[in-house]
């Protein structure tokens, strides 16, 4: 894993001990995988606080599942986010510290994608990770217009 800053899209190890870049921002913790998923995010305003992809043993079927759980600061309504690629789908999670909620119904974009048995070697779980990870940012860049974005948030900010 690794940490990103928001503002420069500066990357940094999970290890570096530098908790901040220059800019001065809170780090996004984030998977190589993605990476250019989360700029595009940004880049439309959108407050990413964490990305992260990870693949699991399926115990139930033998095979393999990953999961990408991506999280926003902020609530956003689930309009915002029409007719997601396949597997993809939009979440509420309360942000929690030492048992208290800190933010309540904050939004976050899912993904599962089962990988059978005899489809689960290292190989076949690159590829359709990534292509479910592709499907997402083509997604993005085809229904998320940067600018109608911003002009939208700028709306529902208070």
């Amino acid at each position: 894993m690794m940490t990103m800053c928001p503002r420069c899209f500066e990357l940094y190890m999970q290890f570096w001990t530098k908790p901040r870049c220059a800019c001065n921002e809170e780090p996004i913790r984030i998977s190589p995988e993605l990476i250019y998923l989360v700029q595009l995010l940004l880049e439309r305003e959108l407050k990413v606080t964490s990305a992260l992809c990870r693949t699991v043993n399926d115990e139930d079927s033998g095979g393999k599942i990953t999961q990408i759980n991506i999280e926003f600061g902020e609530h956003y309504p689930r309009e915002l986010f029409p007719e997601l690629p396949p597997e993809w789908s939009v979440y509420a999670f309360d942000l929690v510290k030492d048992h208290e909620v800190i933010k309540s119904n904050l939004t976050g974009l899912s993904c599962e994608c089962v990988h059978p048995p005899g489809e689960c070697d290292e190989d076949n779980v690159f590829f359709d990770t990534m292509l479910t990870i592709s499907n997402m940012e083509t997604w993005l860049k085809d229904r998320l217009d940067p600018e109608a974005c911003k002009a939208v948030l700028t709306f529902l900010r208070p």
